[in-house]
């Protein structure tokens, strides 16, 4: 999953101050090219070196949270990229430790509802059949607001009749936490501990899946 394309903004204003500070004019452009791709990854290389093991580990009140979705999804017309640019200004807005919260409340949605069911789902629909599509897949569902994530995560055949258009945005909500985080605080977010990615539900053979999910097959395939 390329969640960290925001790194970009902050490694770009630390370029910056340290080129201003430390070239002169007789520089040619090939020497500030080279100076700027050194510094940015020291910059980088700082930003994961220093990167803090998460201690705050309360959840955002969850009925807050889907009274959000709703809200915002009401204001975005029902458009992904808008419900996105909502959200973000959303997260940005709140304190760091609400952040983290937030993150944290998500991650355990996710987490608890993995399954075979939306991998295969996600590989149908979105062409995907992987862990980021998967959680992408998921991303789409919360979207939807909290009746029909609960409910898709259950049974996929749900997606039937749904529009998942995502107009070429594909951050995750993962991505805005991670973002407004950084912008607050120059740093990234800090990380929880590593956790086994397990599935619900049993694997099948590729050639398996347009049989067992043939509704959804004939649909979006």
């Amino acid at each position: 999953m390329d969640f960290y394309w925001f790194i970009a903004v902050l490694i770009v204003f630390h370029l910056v101050r340290y080129y201003l500070f430390n070239s002169n004019s007789e520089k040619d452009d090939k020497e500030a090219d080279e100076l700027l791709e050194k510094n940015r990854k020291e910059e980088l290389k700082k930003l994961f070196t220093d990167r803090e093991l998460r201690t705050n580990l309360e959840e955002f009140n969850e009925s807050e949270f889907w009274e959000l979705v709703e809200k915002l999804k009401f204001k975005s017309d029902n458009n992904y990229k808008n419900f996105n640019g909502l959200l973000r200004d959303n997260i940005i807005s709140m304190s760091t430790d609400k952040i983290v919260q937030l993150d944290n409340l998500v991650e355990r949605l996710f987490i608890e509802r993995y399954s075979y069911d939306i991998l295969y789902t996600s590989y149908i629909i979105l062409k995907r059949g992987d862990i980021d599509g998967m959680m992408f897949l998921m991303n789409l569902f919360l979207f939807k607001g909290e009746v029909f994530f609960k409910n898709a995560c259950i049974n996929t055949n749900l997606c039937t009749g749904k529009n998942f258009e995502f107009f070429g945005d594909d951050r995750l909500i993962f991505d805005l936490t991670g973002e407004a985080y950084a912008i607050k605080e120059n740093k990234f977010i800090p990380y929880t501990k590593q956790k086994d990615i397990v599935l619900k539900g049993e694997a099948i053979e590729e050639n398996e899946i347009p049989r067992k999910y043939s509704e959804l097959w004939n649909e979006f395939f």
